[in-house]
């Protein structure tokens, strides 16, 4: 049985679709996680950033408006005893 162009172009556009999914699932999948706390105090506005990467995490901080320092950790427990460690000490997350 002969398609119709308009049967062909239909079966197309759902192919198309397909892929499209497929490349939103790996970009959503491949999205950088990154979650900030801020401290502000009377005399210092400071950040620290902590950045999910493949094979582990990435810390920065320091000053806001200044150049950050960096520090990558392996595990989840350290990363979560540091996050832990910022609350206590008066950081809030902003994102």
């Amino acid at each position: 049985m002969r398609q119709t162009k308009l049967e062909k172009t239909l079966i197309e556009l759902k192919q198309l679709k397909s892929k499209i999914r497929k490349i939103e699932t790996s970009l959503k999948k491949k999205k950088p996680r990154i979650y900030r706390y801020e401290c502000y105090n009377v005399s210092s506005y400071k950040f620290w950033e902590i950045r999910k990467t493949s094979n582990g995490y990435i810390a920065s901080w320091g000053k806001i408006g200044h150049p950050a320092q960096g520090k990558k950790f392996y595990g989840s427990r350290e990363i979560r005893s540091k996050i832990d460690e910022k609350l206590r000490k008066g950081y809030f997350k902003t994102n």
